[in-house]
C-alpha cells in the first residue's frame, strides 16, 4: 500500500454550474494564489481581484459586489491490489471552503457594510462545509471512502464520484441559502435584516465549531 494525495474543487455558485475537477500537482501553487481558504481569515478588499462587469448584472442591475466561493477537498488514500483490481481507501478527506479571488469583484471597496454582507456569503459556504464534515463522521458515510476498479484511473474516478455525490446536497442547499440571504437583506441594504442574518450565521458557525471540536481525532478524517 502507498499513500496518495489529491486536490479537487467544486464551484457552487453562479455564473458557472457546479463541477468537480482534479487538480494536478503542478497547478496547485497557482490555484492557491487564485483562491484563499476560509481558515485564513475574513474577506479583505484584496480578495476582490476581478474587474466589475461593465454592463448591469442580469436580474440584479444594482449589484455592487460578487463573491465566488467554492467547495474544495483534498484527500489521502492507500492503494492495494487484489484479484486483479485496484482497491482505494481514503485515510483522510479534508473539506474546506475558499474565496476565488480572480472571480470576485467589488464596485465599492471602501464600503464596510458591503464587505460584511459579502462575508456573509463566505460564512454560508463555511457553514455547509462544517455540516458536511460532521456528516462525514457518521457510520453511514464510511462507504464513501472506499472504491475499486480494474484500473487505477477507474478506481480513483469512483472514489471522487463518491465524494461528489456526498457533497451535492450540501452544495444545493448552499445555493438556496445564498439566494435567500440576498433576497431578505436586499443585498445588504436592509440594515435590520442584514444584522439578523449575520447574527444567525455567526451562531451557526459557533455551534458547528463546538460540535467539531468534540469529535475524536482529526475532524477531517473519515475514520
Amino acid at each position: 500500500m502507498w499513500p496518495i494525495a489529491l486536490l479537487a474543487w467544486w464551484p457552487e455558485l453562479p455564473p458557472e454550474p457546479p463541477r468537480v475537477r482534479s487538480l494536478p500537482s503542478h497547478r496547485q501553487a497557482a490555484a492557491k494564489q487564485a483562491a484563499r481558504r476560509y481558515a485564513e481569515g475574513p474577506l479583505r478588499v484584496t480578495d476582490f481581484r476581478a474587474a466589475p462587469p461593465t454592463e448591469p448584472v442580469p436580474g440584479s442591475p444594482s449589484l455592487q459586489a460578487f463573491t465566488q466561493t467554492d467547495f474544495r477537498f483534498t484527500w489521502k488514500y492507500t492503494i492495494s491490489r487484489r484479484n486483479r483490481r485496484f482497491h482505494l481507501k481514503a485515510t483522510t478527506i479534508d473539506l474546506y471552503g475558499v474565496v476565488v479571488r480572480d472571480r470576485s469583484w467589488n464596485r465599492a471597496p471602501d464600503n464596510q457594510r458591503l464587505l460584511d454582507h459579502e462575508q456573509g456569503h463566505f460564512d454560508i459556504t463555511e457553514t455547509a462545509i462544517r455540516q458536511a464534515r460532521l456528516k462525514l463522521q457518521e457510520p453511514m458515510s464510511r462507504r464513501l471512502i472506499r472504491a475499486s476498479g480494474n484500473t487505477l484511473k477507474r478506481a480513483l474516478r469512483r472514489l471522487e464520484e463518491n465524494v461528489l455525490q456526498f457533497l451535492e446536497p450540501f452544495a444545493a442547499e448552499t445555493r438556496k441559502r445564498h439566494t435567500h440571504y440576498d433576497r431578505v437583506t436586499g443585498h445588504g441594504k436592509n440594515s435590520a435584516a442584514q444584522h439578523r442574518e449575520r447574527m444567525r450565521q455567526k451562531n451557526d458557525l459557533d455551534r458547528l465549531a463546538k460540535q467539531l471540536r468534540v469529535l475524536p481525532g482529526t475532524t477531517h478524517s473519515p475514520e
